[in-house]
């Protein structure tokens, strides 16, 4: 397979992602949603729950692809470090700016956050690939799920409390509220969706990732044994998340170890169907749109974050929001509640599609 088609898979599941992550953030209103594009309260799972850890799965998966030449020489080039260190610094800068973006009350700026918790994860991983093998990366794996689900399951929480996977008394909430205070996220039910020991599954579901690049080196760059192999290996995995759910619940907010498990044969799954259209079949006409979100996604990302922002902020001289605005004149005025606010999102999405289309065009690709 050649660079380009290798990459191809990639980008299309890459762009996806970017593309359903901006639909669900921006209905027309939270208050009509249809079910799907809503995250589980608390246990459960939706297809909007399998997104964020869907992005960290493709994160390990490029990490194996991106330095595997790099492993395989005698000494690690000078100057490495240093640029991972960048991209985690920006990667958790922007974060850090979209949080507080456009007020930045210093009180309540939230630390944690969907591309803080992507920067920690790349850099975590990343120098776990370079300096430890796959059988390695098993057992770090292996440490850091079931050291998570003993950690929830078996100690104590700090005050008295028995260990439990409730909303407001687990380990998890405890610790962000009381290392965090007021700079988690304001509408948790718990502590932070993206919070400090949630980040050790996160990091596990980066590393199924990257044994999934593994193997498309042990399978010398073929598309179609990479494929079938994903398939087979998704499925299973799923099966194995889904079972251990049942003695330690699939719950996105906690990151529970099953469910980085099942997610991420889940996301196997999906790159193995992408591989298979791709780049065995060459059937691509479809994954256009997609490929075009996929090669700017964090600049994508980012921007929709800002543009969202913006129209909620933006007041307008009746004092309702161009956001309230928008969705009130050219969608909720003549479509069912919950098919117009599927619409505006979907606008949404459009917009920004416009914008990457426009990057492709003009080969502009924004690298952090």
């Amino acid at each position: 397979m050649t660079q380009k088609a290798r990459l191809l898979s990639l980008d299309v599941i890459r762009g996806l992602l970017v593309a359903f992550m901006i639909l669900v953030n921006n209905p027309g209103s939270w208050e009509h949603v249809y079910a799907p594009f809503l995250h589980a309260e608390w246990h459960g799972f939706t297809p909007t729950d399998w997104i964020f850890p869907g992005a960290l799965f493709v994160v390990g998966v490029s990490i194996s692809l991106a330095f595997e030449p790099t492993r395989q020489k005698p000494a690690l080039p000078t100057g490495l470090g240093k640029k991972i260190l960048r991209r985690v610094a920006i990667l958790f800068g922007l974060g850090l700016f979209l949080n507080a973006f456009p007020t930045f009350p210093l009180d309540t700026w939230r630390i944690p956050g969907v591309l803080q918790r992507i920067a920690i994860v790349f850099w975590a991983c990343a120098w776990l690939y370079l300096v430890t093998n796959w059988r390695q990366q098993i057992g770090i794996l292996l440490a850091l799920l079931l050291g998570y689900w003993a950690l929830l399951a078996l100690v104590p929480v700090p005050g008295g409390g028995s260990p439990n996977f409730l909303p407001q008394t687990n380990i998890a909430a405890w610790l962000d509220n009381n290392l965090l205070g007021s700079h988690i996220w304001s509408h948790s039910i718990s502590g932070d969706p993206e919070g400090i020991l949630s980040t050790l599954p996160a990091i596990g579901t980066c590393i199924l990732g990257m044994l999934s690049g593994s193997l498309y080196h042990h399978n010398q760059h073929r598309p179609a044994p990479w494929s079938r192999q994903l398939m087979l290996f998704g499925a299973a995995i799923m099966a194995l998340g889904w079972v251990w759910g049942l003695v330690f619940p699939l719950n996105k907010n906690l990151w529970t170890s099953s469910f980085a498990v099942f997610t991420a044969g889940l996301s196997m799954v999906i790159l193995a169907a992408c591989i298979y259209l791709l780049d065995v079949r060459r059937i691509r006409g479809w994954a256009t749109p997609f490929h075009h979100f996929g090669v700017n996604p964090i600049a994508l990302y980012f921007l929709s974050g800002i543009v969202a922002t913006l129209l909620y902020f933006i007041t307008l001289s009746d004092g309702n929001s161009l956001h309230s605005w928008l969705y009130s004149n050219l969608f909720s005025s003549w479509l069912p509640l919950k098919a117009a606010s599927l619409a505006f999102a979907i606008a949404f999405v459009t917009f920004h599609w416009a914008v990457a289309f426009i990057l492709f065009r003009r080969k502009v690709f924004i690298k952090v």
